[in-house]
């Protein structure tokens, strides 16, 4: 998730300092922008992007989430204290909601991060939810 900005902007041959001079957004805006999901971006810094890129918003969107990748595996990937069995449990359902042709592009954490302290017990509980989630949406699909 972190340097997400800055790999966006190495493909264009800019940096965070450019676009803070091209937009008139500090430094330490992007800065802290560069340490958040995708997800929890402000519109500013996005139109910032694609000013200093010469894209559009949307394509700014687009790209960076695919370089910051999926969320659920990125959230796995901060909490390494997860139950093995449980993120076992959750890669399978990944992979059968893949070969039944579903998407889920529409899971955040959003929610997770604005509710509350980060912490192994809610991690947990967020991954034991998600995985209902995924029950369901495979239910649905068969």
């Amino acid at each position: 998730m972190a340097n997400t900005i800055d790999k966006y902007l190495k493909h264009y041959g800019h940096n965070r300092n450019q676009v803070a001079l091209a937009s008139g957004l500090s430094k330490g805006t992007l800065a802290a922008a560069n340490d958040k999901p995708v997800s929890q971006m402000t519109v500013k810094v996005v139109q910032a992007l694609a000013q200093v890129t010469h894209q559009t918003p949307g394509q700014v969107l687009d790209a960076l989430f695919e370089i910051e990748g999926n969320p659920i595996i990125v959230f796995i990937q901060k909490h390494p204290e997860l139950n093995r069995d449980l993120v076992k449990k959750i890669e399978n359902q990944l992979i059968t909601i893949s070969w039944q042709g579903g998407s889920i592009k529409n899971v955040t954490f959003n929610r997770y991060y604005d509710d509350g302290k980060d912490t192994p017990e809610r991690a947990t509980q967020a991954m034991k939810n998600l995985s209902e989630m995924l029950d369901e949406t495979i239910e649905k699909h068969k």
